[in-house]
């Protein structure tokens, strides 16, 4: 399918921030972000979702929220929908101004500081079939997200934005590093957790031992 050129005539950090703008109560919720940002497809989306876990100010458990809508994410990319849909009750979920305007500020600086260096490139990797991959890797990733284990969130957000601004800017490099570089990270946590299992029941059985 060709992209309209109209799409990518406006930088991304333009278009991030609009999309995060507030509507007359101070707040946007995610139904008004995806009518702003439903030209530009799922990469935008995967960036806005990732970015919170990388924002400090975050409060318990928002890093779960994100993960389930970046699964759902990409769930759709796996079965290669054309737009992305949200279940009501992530629609109506809504941001605070103090989360918006950390979003807006760490997300547009990090958009500017990534759109020097990205553009259009290697486009044989932006197919459907890649997407599809990217998808079921942003699953995972998601997954990840609702572990408790150090830096869990950080990384796999770091990924997911390098796989995102890869597809919105028909990246097919930074696409490509992102998904082999989750690839490596979700095998070393398969293998890690047996370990950690492991070393948990030898912990156990010499405490019942002694």
């Amino acid at each position: 399918m060709a992209i309209k050129t109209e799409e990518y005539s406006e930088p991304l950090s333009s278009v991030f921030a609009g999309a995060l703008d507030a509507d007359q109560d101070g707040e946007v919720s995610i139904q008004e972000i995806l009518d702003r940002v439903a030209d530009r497809g799922f990469g935008l989306l995967l960036f806005l979702f990732a970015l919170p876990n990388l924002v400090p100010i975050m409060p318990p458990g928002s890093s779960g929220v994100f993960g389930a809508i970046l699964m759902s994410i990409g769930l759709q990319m796996v079965f290669c929908k054309s737009r992305p849909w949200l279940p009501t009750r992530f629609r109506h979920y809504r941001l605070s101004p103090k989360i918006q305007g950390a979003l807006q500020s760490k997300g547009v600086n990090l958009l500017k500081r990534m759109e020097r260096f990205s553009r259009p490139r290697f486009s044989g990797l932006d197919t459907p079939l890649t997407r599809a991959i990217v998808g079921a890797i942003v699953m995972l990733l998601g997954l990840v997200l609702f572990s408790p284990l150090p830096f869990m969130n950080t990384l796999p957000a770091i990924l997911i934005i390098l796989m995102a601004v890869g597809l919105m800017n028909r990246d097919g490099l930074l696409i490509g590093t992102g998904a082999l570089l989750g690839v490596a990270l979700l095998t070393a946590l398969t293998f890690g957790f047996h370990w950690f299992v492991e070393l948990g029941q030898m912990a156990k059985a010499r405490l019942l031992g002694g």
